[in-house]
Parts: structure tokens; sequence; C-alpha cells
């Protein structure tokens, strides 16, 4: 139940005990003030019902704001989800409007009940009673969540495990091989410059490597963790796991992990979140109101830069000199047509595809201009060019690369976050470029408030990462899930390309409090 004011809490739970339960029947009823306390617990266990006022907080810091209409806002956003988050719900106003009436009967299994009329008492029990019939009450989701946390500096880990549906709840400390980890670091990092008929060999010594550091030292975590896979079906698709690390622990594939003879990147959706001083983060794209039910805005930024880049010296100090990109038009074309094509049916709102610049301006000051102004809300961002960073400077600088004239232009990637946070409307930044997980990238980006970041940790062929990007752009309309979306994306590619590096090199950043 969902009610920011007490009394009416309190009426509603009494209706509820009194007459609906009042059979000995087994029950249990969960309270929440506002729309963030009721999120926390839908995303805890599985309900059976949802009684909402129409209107509540945000959080327990906002007060009501009546025309946002958040209760009925809250049961349209899960609507839009999986089959199981689709619960039957009753929204509680004090108005009859038709147009409320429209809106909650567009829900599978969706009441209105007006408070304060004469028989509103009853009528909450018929609606009460008719959600909960046998027909209605679904399957609880069964589901499992692992937490990692790795600080080199600290010389410390820990875990949570916490199972949904399963009875696994757990959590403990990690011992960290500070020197073992530093030298999977710098491994990591190499993979890219390992000869194609070896690279699989090292990413899978890795991966046991890694197992024996992580899990097999901490025998709690190793065994619950493969109970809580077993319980779920074996798969391990329902398990999510998180990464949470500083910067040292950044290189490392950790997502190379070699479990029940694959690497746990290959079954399980797995993701990074950076520690790091910055925030508050905008919900990533598809978890927040606005991109689960608002119309989704898309720039595509194709950098084509090629040529001496005056000013960044590679790691000889000689001017770095950028290779022409055959495939990168290509590739932005593609995404361009997709998003075009498939409008309507995925809520697409408007799309910009920067080619060339205005006569009168560079290519980068144009692209800041787009993404600064006020009459601009880009949720995606998708730029594909060039990038560069050396883990061997001292200034850790990264940078982007901007069709310039005559020599390409060099924007570090700090002036490219502020002017994707401009209006904190960024819910993903897509890096089509080599390189561009490293931690001069990642670590500015998390910095600026952007709350999802997908980029490449090795140098990958343009023609492979242009099959990339489409790949994980249908998946991610069609999945409305970043995790899910980005998982699906690595297991085609490693179908398809088996002996690439371009199914193994992207990474997936959240932030996510």
């Amino acid at each position: 139940m969902i009610f920011p004011n007490p009394n009416l809490l309190d009426v509603v739970r009494d209706i509820l005990e009194e007459k609906l339960f009042g059979n000995g029947q087994h029950h249990l009823i969960h309270e929440a003030r506002n729309q963030a306390d009721a999120l926390e617990l839908l995303d805890s266990r599985r309900y059976d019902l949802i009684i909402t006022h129409l209107h509540i907080p945000e959080n327990r810091k906002s007060s009501v704001i009546e025309k946002e209409e958040r209760g009925l806002a809250l049961l349209q956003s899960l609507a839009l989800g999986d089959a199981w988050t689709q619960i039957p719900g009753i929204v509680v106003t004090v108005k009859a409007e038709p147009r409320l009436y429209d809106a909650v009967s567009d829900l599978k299994d969706c009441y209105m009940v007006i408070e304060g009329s004469e028989d509103w008492h009853d009528r909450l029990m018929k609606c009460c009673k008719k959600a909960l019939s046998p027909g209605h009450v679904q399957e609880e989701k069964k589901s499992g969540k692992l937490e990692i946390y790795l600080d080199l500096g600290h010389k410390q880990g820990y875990y949570t495990l916490k199972g949904i549906g399963v009875p696994y709840d757990d959590q403990g400390l990690i011992p960290i091989n500070c020197d073992s980890m530093k030298d999977l670091a710098r491994r990591s990092r190499n993979i890219g410059r390992v000869p194609k008929d070896m690279w699989r060999d090292e990413l899978l010594s890795i991966g046991k490597t890694l197992v024996k550091e992580i899990f097999l030292n901490t025998p709690n975590l190793h065994s619950h963790f493969e109970s809580m896979v077993d319980a779920l079906g074996g798969g391990g698709e329902n398990v999510k796991i998180r990464f949470i690390i500083e910067k040292e622990v950044h290189p490392i594939v950790l997502e190379a992990l070699f479990m029940r003879d694959k690497h746990l990147m290959l079954y399980a959706p797995i993701y990074r979140t950076i520690k790091v001083e910055g925030g508050p983060w905008p919900y990533p794209l598809f978890q927040d109101e606005e991109t689960q039910r608002g119309q989704i805005n898309c720039l595509i930024i194709e950098a084509d830069a090629w040529g001496r880049v005056p000013g960044v010296k590679n790691k000889n100090g000689e001017e770095l000199e950028l290779d022409k990109l055959k495939h990168v038009q290509e590739e932005c074309e593609s995404l361009d047509c997709y998003l075009r094509k498939n409008k309507n049916l995925f809520r697409i709102g408007r799309v910009e595809w920067i080619r060339q610049s205005p006569a009168n301006k560079s290519f980068a000051e144009y692209v800041k201009e787009v993404l600064t102004s006020k009459d601009n809300k880009w949720h995606i961002v998708h730029f594909a060019g060039h990038s560069y960073y050396d883990s061997d400077d001292s200034e850790d600088t990264g940078y982007v690369f901007f069709p310039g004239r005559p020599d390409p232009e060099a924007v570090s990637i700090a002036n490219f976050s502020i002017w994707l946070r401009s209006h904190r409307s960024t819910r993903l930044i897509y890096l089509s470029s080599c390189h561009s997980s490293e931690e001069g990238f990642i670590f500015q980006l998390a910095r600026h408030s952007i709350p999802a970041i997908i980029g490449f940790r090795w140098e990958v062929g343009d023609d492979m990462a242009a099959k990339h990007s489409e790949t994980f752009y249908q998946h991610l309309f069609e999945e409305k899930n970043l995790e899910y979306a980005f998982l699906k994306t690595r297991n085609q590619m490693y179908q398809d390309h088996k002996n690439d590096r371009i199914w193994a090199a992207p990474m997936l950043v959240l932030q996510m409090g």
C-alpha cells in the first residue's frame, strides 16, 4: 500500500484486515509513503496487489505534487516491463474524471476507487477480491543478486548475496592478494596485444585465476553462489552480478571469471559500478519513469577523424596519428535507419545524426552546441570514432577526436563529459571506439553523473564495432533492460565471432546507488 496520508493508510489497512483477511487467511501487507520507498520494496520481492493513492510524493523529502499523479504513473511503468512485473493495482483518488478512468482501464487488472464516496469501502473490497482471485495471482519470479566490492587500497573486499524467491541471504569479507590482483590488471591490459591465436587462452587463464582469488578463497561465497544458481535453474541468467570497484581494480577483466565451463559474462547479466566522488546520478535508461513511459531521444555522432593530431602524443612521444575508419559511416547509417524505422514501435522521439558541421563552426563546437543547447534533451548518445587513453600518462587524460580542418580536433573526455551532463538527461553514452572503457574515460564520465556507459577495453575492428552496435540496439529496445540487452548482444557476438576480441571487449558500467 502506498499512501502519503497516515490516517488514510490506517483506514485502508483496517478494511483489508477486517473484511478481506478476517478468515485466518495468510497475508503480508507492506506500506510505503512515497514512490522511492515503494520502488525499493518492489525491487526486493514479488507482490500480488498494489493499492496506491493517485497522488504520492517522489521521496521522503518531497511534498505531494498533485498534477504528477505518481501513483498511476507507477502502475503504468510496471505495465511496461516483463510479464512478471505487471501486478494488479488499485488507484484511490478523491475525484472521478473520465480521463483517469480511461488511463486505468488501459492497464490490465487495474481498478479505480473514489475515496469518500458512499460505498467506497465496499468498492475497495470488491476490487481487492477481483484482483486477488486465483486467475490473477502470479507466481513469484525467482532471481538473485550478487554484489562484490573490491578495494586494493584497503586490501579488502566484501560481498552480499541475496535471493528473491529462493532462501539465500549472505554477506562476508573477501581476502585480497594485492600482488596477484595487480598482476591480473597488467595481464588484462595486455590482452589487446596478445596474438590472435593466443588471446582466448590468456583470457581463460585470467578467468580461472579470478575464480581462485575471489571465490575459492571465500568458501561461503563460492558454495552459496553455486547453490543459488542451481536453485534458479542452473543457467545463471537469473542472477545479476555487480562489481563495485575502485581505480586499481578497474583494468581487470572481472567479467572473465570462468565458472561452470564458461566465462561468467556469457551466462549472467554482469556490470560494474565505479567508486568515485560524484552524483547523484540520474537513473540509467529504462529504469526511471521518464524513459519507461516517455519518448527516447537519440543523438548519433559520426566522428570520422583521421591523420596527425596536434598536441596529443602517443606512447613513443610522437604526435598521435589516427587511421581512417572504413565502417563508421555504415555503423551510424544503420543505427539512424533502425531508430527512424521503429519510432512508433519503441516510443523513439527525436533522432539526430551529426555527420558534418556548419561552415561557421568546427565539428567539436557544433557537437558541444547540440549537446548543451537548452532546446535539446538526449537520452542516448552514440559516439562512433577514435578515442585514445595512455595508461602510462601521469595526467590520466583520455580524448575523443572529431574531424577538423585540416587536422583532427582532440577533446578531453572531461570536457566531453561536461557537455553530456548539461541537462542531466543523458541516460546512456555508447562509446564505439577502441580503449573507451579505460579509467581515463569511465571515471570522468562517472564523476560527471553519466549513469550508464558502454565502452571497449582493447582495439576492435571498426567492422566488428559496427556489428556490435547494430546487435545491441536491437536487443536494447526489445528488452528495455540494459543488463539483459548487453548479455544477449555478447552471446550473439560470441556465437558469430568466437575468435574475435569483439565479444569480450565491451564493458557495461551502471552508476546506481
